[in-house]
């Protein structure tokens, strides 16, 4: 970090940029980099078994930047069915299906238009930090 600040505050050329200036705003650009780089490292996936009663939400992995792509299976078929993501509004308008074909984030969760029954499986393909 030390050798990016001495060569961004060279380049920058001012003498009212101090050391705690220049390693906050290196930070910040750093962060929004991560927020916005959509990089192969970065690519995550969770892959959820129900176990219990039927699933009609699933959390929010903490490290999300953005989803790739949401996947159900009723756990008996082969195959699995890609979920669309919508908005919450839109999701209430659909007639709930045993599998579910949608999906919209509200809060810290993903909301399923149907339920994934017990046995079925989640897999949810992101980007994260």
């Amino acid at each position: 970090m030390n050798d990016m600040l001495t060569r961004f505050q060279s380049i920058l050329n001012r003498d009212d940029c101090t050391n705690d200036a220049g390693t906050i705003y290196l930070q910040d650009s750093m962060a929004r980099i991560v927020r916005e780089a959509r990089l192969p490292n970065m690519e995550r996936s969770v892959i959820i078994t129900v176990t219990d009663a039927p699933a009609t939400f699933i959390a929010i992995p903490p490290d999300l930047i953005a989803v790739i792509d949401l996947f159900v299976s009723d756990g008996v078929r082969p195959g699995t069915r890609a979920m669309v993501q919508l908005s919450q509004r839109q999701l209430f308008q659909l007639c709930p299906t045993d599998l579910p074909t949608a999906y919209s984030r509200f809060q810290g969760q993903f909301n399923f238009a149907g339920s994934v029954p017990k046995g079925g499986i989640i897999t949810l393909w992101y980007y994260g930090e």
